[in-house]
C-alpha cells in the first residue's frame, strides 16, 4: 500500500510542474526549474537534464552538483552507453549498484558519491525529448522503487512542459513572421497607393494633351494650316513624353538587385522546403498532374535572407516551370552544401525550351507585349535570387533539364544576423525579468562609432529608426565613452546631465549598462520605466549588472575568431538554449 507520504509528493510534484507550464516557455529556465523539481522530491544532491536534438544526439542542458569539466566531457563510452539504452528503450532505469553492471562503467564515474542512480526518458507520444538523471541520494543509501516512480511521473510532465515550450516558441516565431508581412503588407499597399496616384498623373497630363489637341482639330475644318501644325506639334510632343513615361515605368519595374530592399534574416531552410507542397504551389502542380519531390534535410541548414521572397523565389519558379512540363512529369529538389555554398538543385523529367534557358541564365528584359504569366514567374524569381546574390543557371541534360540556385555562405553577414537576433532575445527576456516596458540596445558602429538602437521595446518606430548618439553625447554617449555603468535615480537632479525627465517615462530613475567585449565597448543596454512606475532600486541595478554581464560573455564567445560559420549556424539552431543567465535572476512563481 502507497504510504500518505508518498500520496503527498505525487500531488506537490504535480502541482509544481504545473507552475512551471506557466513560469516561462524560455526551454534553459524551464529545465533548470524541473530539474531542482526532480532533485527535490527524490532527495538526491546531484543531477542533470539531457535534451535531444533532430538527430538524438544528446546534450546537458541543466545540471546540479556535476563539475564544468565533466560537463565538456560528457560524451564518455560508459555515459553514452546508458543513454543509448535509456533512449532505444523508451523505458527508465534504476540502478542500486553499477559496480553489478560492469558495462556502465566508465573511468570518469568518480565525480559521483555512491553507487545508485535513476535515469528516466522524457517521452512525447513516444517520441525521445531527452533523459532526466539523479544521483548520489543525501542519505548515501541506493535510490527504492518509490523514488523511481516519483522520478517517472516527474519526467512525464516535464515532456509536456518541454512540448508546450516548444509550441509557444515556434507559435510566437510563426507570430512574428506574420506580423511582419503584415507591415510589409501595409507599407506595400500605402506605397502602391501613392505609386498609382503618381503614374496615373503622369499618363494622364499627355493623354488629355493629346485628346485635346485631337477634339480641336476633329471640331474645327476651317482651322489654319499653322493651327493645324501647331495642334499636331503638341500630339507629337505630348506622345513622345508619354512614351518616356512608359519607358520609364518599365525600367522600373524591372527592379534591380541594387534598388531592392531586402529584409534579411537567419532562415532554415528546411522549414521553407517542408511548406513548399502546400497552397497554391499544390493546386498548379495537381491542376497538372505533375509530382513534386522534395529531399528531406538531415537537419536545421540555415542561411540569411528575405524569408517572405524567398518564400516566393520557390513559389515562382516551381509553378513557372511547371508550364513546360507534361501530366505525370516530375520536379525533384534537393540541396546540396559545402563549407561555403549551398546549392539547391531542380531537377525536371524533360528538357526545357531554349528561350526559357536562355531567360534563366541571362539578365532579360521583360516587356508586356511578350510576358505570361510562366515567364513573369520565372522573371520574378531569377530577380529576386540576384537580389539576394544568389547565381541561377539552367541547362538541358539529354531526355531532362535541371536548374541551380547557388546560395554563398558569408560568415560575417551570418555572424551579424545571429548577434541581432541574439540581442532581440536580450532584450525580451531582460524586459521580462525586471519588469520594465522601455528597454534598448544601441551598438556602436564600426567606423563612426555613432550609437544606433539596434533592438528596442516600447519605443516608438521613429525614434528607433533615427537616433543617433555620437560617443560622449548624452547619457548613453557618456557610458559608451567611459565605460561604466549609470545608475540614475533622478534624471532632473543628477549634476552630470540635469535632463529634464521625457513625459513617456513613469519615473526619473533609469539605467544605462555598457555592453562590452573583453574591454571594448560594442554598445549600451538603457533601461527605463518599470511596470510598478517605481524607481529602480539597487537590487535591480545588481540585477541588470549580472545579465548583461551574462550576456557579453555569450556574445565574446559568439565574436570569437576560431567560431566557424558552421558552429553559428549551430548556435542559431538553438538559439534560446545558448544564451544562460543567473539563475537566481528568473522570476518563478510557487
Amino acid at each position: 500500500m502507497i504510504d500518505a507520504d508518498l500520496y503527498k509528493k505525487r500531488y506537490l510534484i504535480l502541482q509544481d510542474i504545473s507552475n512551471a507550464i506557466v513560469i516561462s516557455d524560455r526551454i534553459a529556465s524551464l529545465t533548470d526549474y524541473l530539474l531542482d523539481i526532480a532533485i527535490k522530491y527524490v532527495n538526491a544532491e546531484s543531477g542533470s537534464l539531457m535534451l535531444a536534438n533532430e538527430r538524438g544526439d544528446l546534450s546537458i542542458l541543466s545540471s546540479r552538483g556535476l563539475d564544468a569539466a565533466y560537463i565538456r566531457s560528457f560524451g564518455s563510452q560508459g555515459e553514452d552507453a546508458i543513454s543509448n539504452i535509456i533512449l532505444q528503450k523508451r523505458l527508465p532505469m534504476l540502478v542500486q549498484d553499477i559496480t553489478q553492471h560492469p558495462e556502465f562503467l566508465s573511468p570518469d564515474r568518480h565525480h559521483y558519491k555512491t553507487r545508485s542512480f535513476i535515469s528516466c526518458p522524457i517521452l512525447f507520444r513516444n517520441r525521445p525529448l531527452g533523459i532526466i538523471n539523479v544521483n548520489d541520494k543525501k542519505d548515501g543509501a541506493p535510490f527504492s522503487h518509490d523514488e523511481l516512480e516519483l522520478l517517472q511521473i516527474i519526467a512525464n510532465n516535464a515532456a509536456v512542459a518541454l512540448e508546450n515550450a516548444a509550441l509557444l516558441n515556434r507559435l510566437k516565431s510563426a507570430a512574428a513572421d506574420l506580423e511582419q508581412m503584415n507591415r510589409r503588407l501595409i507599407d506595400s499597399d500605402i506605397i502602391k497607393t501613392e505609386f498609382l496616384m503618381s503614374i496615373s498623373h503622369e499618363l494622364r497630363t499627355p493623354l488629355n494633351a493629346i485628346k485635346g489637341a485631337i477634339y480641336y482639330l476633329d471640331n474645327h475644318d476651317t482651322a489654319s494650316p499653322g493651327e493645324r501644325r501647331e495642334f499636331n506639334g503638341i500630339i507629337s510632343t505630348e506622345a513622345s513624353n508619354l512614351s518616356s513615361t512608359i519607358d520609364n515605368l518599365i525600367r522600373f519595374l524591372e527592379v534591380e538587385d541594387e534598388s531592392l530592399m531586402l529584409d534579411k534574416s537567419p532562415i532554415n531552410i528546411a522549414d521553407i522546403l517542408n511548406s513548399l507542397p502546400a497552397g497554391q504551389l499544390k493546386s498548379a502542380l495537381s491542376a497538372r498532374s505533375i509530382r513534386l519531390t522534395v529531399a528531406p534535410l538531415s537537419g536545421p541548414m540555415w542561411i540569411l535572407g528575405d524569408r517572405l521572397r524567398i518564400s516566393q523565389l520557390f513559389m515562382n519558379l516551381l509553378i513557372g516551370l511547371s508550364h513546360y512540363l507534361s501530366p505525370d512529369d516530375a520536379i525533384d529538389l534537393s540541396v546540396s552544401s559545402t563549407n561555403d555554398l549551398l546549392s539547391f538543385l531542380i531537377d525536371l523529367s524533360r528538357p526545357l525550351p531554349r528561350t526559357i534557358l536562355q531567360q534563366l541564365n541571362s539578365d532579360t528584359s521583360l516587356y508586356p507585349s511578350r510576358s505570361s504569366d510562366d515567364r513573369v514567374r520565372l522573371y520574378l524569381a531569377r530577380n529576386t535570387a540576384i537580389a539576394h546574390r544568389w547565381s541561377i543557371t539552367a541547362e538541358n541534360e539529354n531526355t531532362a533539364s535541371r536548374i541551380t540556385l547557388t546560395c554563398p555562405l558569408n560568415r560575417k553577414e551570418t555572424l551579424n544576423a545571429y548577434i541581432n537576433k541574439s540581442i532581440d532575445l536580450f532584450v525580451d527576456f531582460i524586459s521580462d525579468a525586471m519588469d520594465i516596458n522601455i528597454c534598448s540596445v544601441m551598438l556602436s558602429d564600426d567606423l563612426t562609432g555613432e550609437l544606433r538602437v539596434t533592438c528596442a521595446r516600447g519605443l516608438d518606430d521613429k525614434v528607433v529608426k533615427t537616433t543617433s548618439i555620437k560617443p560622449g553625447d548624452k547619457i548613453a554617449g557618456w557610458v559608451a565613452l567611459e565605460g561604466k555603468p549609470l545608475f540614475i535615480s533622478d534624471v532632473e537632479t543628477d549634476a552630470r546631465f540635469s535632463k529634464k525627465s521625457i513625459p513617456q517615462y513613469n519615473n526619473k530613475s533609469l539605467m544605462s549598462l555598457p555592453l562590452k567585449i573583453d574591454d571594448r565597448v560594442i554598445g549600451v543596454l538603457n533601461l527605463n520605466n518599470k511596470n510598478s512606475s517605481e524607481p529602480f532600486s539597487e537590487q535591480d541595478y545588481n540585477q541588470a549588472l549580472a545579465l548583461i554581464d551574462s550576456f557579453s560573455k555569450h556574445l565574446r564567445h559568439a565574436y570569437a575568431k576560431q567560431l566557424s560559420e558552421a558552429e553559428i549556424f549551430q548556435l542559431m539552431a538553438s538559439l534560446d538554449l545558448n544564451i544562460t543567465y543567473p539563475v537566481n535572476t528568473h522570476k518563478r512563481r510557487h
